[in-house]
């Protein structure tokens, strides 16, 4: 089968090169697959960049230009261009392992395997800091775009990714995956399809911007309100499910709060607290100390107080207005 690996940048030339050289190196014949790169309205020179690294390199890359219209269009464009019958979806700031393609594409031998997610991680020894920005998946069930492969039939029959969704890289690829699970499709998790995404190092802002993403969850319930009940944000403990331990933890910060400004009682003292110390752990789990400047640790108490009611503010803007498309 031939596939056609398809990987949306904007604005990330120096990542997108990174990627592309990887994807030189995969341990499968440059006559199994094609590269796609789809420009989503850049403006740093990432087309000239990508044709000189091809060119070096000896190696034919096609590179679709188009406006800036977020993830989701850009991957259908390249969707809409490929060749193959396999579809293997990238993020330009990803670097990808010698055998990611070839143990991606593996369980495809089994006819009722519509899709293959494979497995995220950092680079090791790497945090970011505290306002890193870390994606991973090293178990499976998330459905990230960033490292997801479909049937070309099967990405069609789900009605490709939903555009609507806008600019916010968020919930477009966990929509699509729910679309092909309805429909009766199989995605296997392929752990040796191995992809590092690196943390970057982030701003007090970041965090900010993270919980701004959730504007596009009121979308994503109400196509499917069920599977995002059942699927999103939820850890599967044997057979318990239990929200993610961050949504947890913002519900409870902004319940106890108020309830502190207006009762000043002990139990809304201690769950404000004990909430807040929570938020603090989550942003400063797994970073390295020596990565992290005094001013940033400062900057972190009042950020991560702030995350959740930017996190409330983007639910309550997406249930009104939805997704930002501009």
């Amino acid at each position: 089968m031939l596939a056609s690996v398809i990987v949306p940048t904007h604005n990330r030339r120096e990542a997108v090169e990174r990627c592309l050289l990887s994807l030189f190196a995969q341990d499968l014949p440059a006559s199994e697959f094609e590269i796609l790169i789809v420009d989503d309205g850049s403006t740093d020179g990432t087309a000239k960049r990508l044709a000189d690294v091809a060119e070096e390199a000896g190696r034919s890359v096609r590179v679709i230009a188009q406006e800036h219209k977020g993830p989701a269009a850009a991957r259908n464009a390249g969707a809409r261009e490929a060749r193959g019958e396999v579809l293997a979806f990238l993020d330009s700031d990803t670097i990808a392992h010698p055998a990611w393609l070839r143990e991606g594409m593996a369980p495809l031998a089994e006819a009722e395997v519509a899709g293959v997610e494979g497995r995220t991680v950092m680079p090791a020894g790497e945090g970011g800091g505290p306002f890193a920005r870390r994606i991973q998946n090293p178990f499976g069930r998330r459905f990230l775009g960033c490292n997801l492969i479909f049937r070309k039939e099967e990405f069609e029959r789900a009605g490709r990714f939903d555009e609507k969704f806008g600019l916010i890289p968020f919930r477009e690829d966990t929509d699509l995956a729910h679309r092909v699970l309805e429909r009766g499709g199989r995605i296997a998790f392929a752990p040796a399809s191995l992809i590092t995404h690196p943390p970057g190092r982030g701003t007090w802002r970041t965090p900010l911007l993270q919980a701004w993403r959730y504007r596009n969850d009121p979308l994503l319930f109400r196509k499917d309100w069920k599977n995002y009940l059942l699927r999103v944000d939820v850890h599967q403990i044997g057979l318990i499910s239990i929200w993610k331990p961050r949504i947890v933890l913002y519900l409870v910060y902004l319940f106890a709060l108020p309830m502190l400004v207006v009762t000043g009682g002990p139990w809304a003292a201690g769950a404000t607290a004990a909430a807040l110390m929570g938020i603090l752990l989550i942003h400063l789990h797994k970073f390295a100390p020596k990565e992290t400047q005094p001013h940033e640790i400062i900057l972190l108490f009042p950020v991560c107080a702030l995350v959740p009611f930017v996190f409330l503010a983007a639910v309550l803007t997406g249930a009104v207005s939805g997704p930002s498309t501009r």
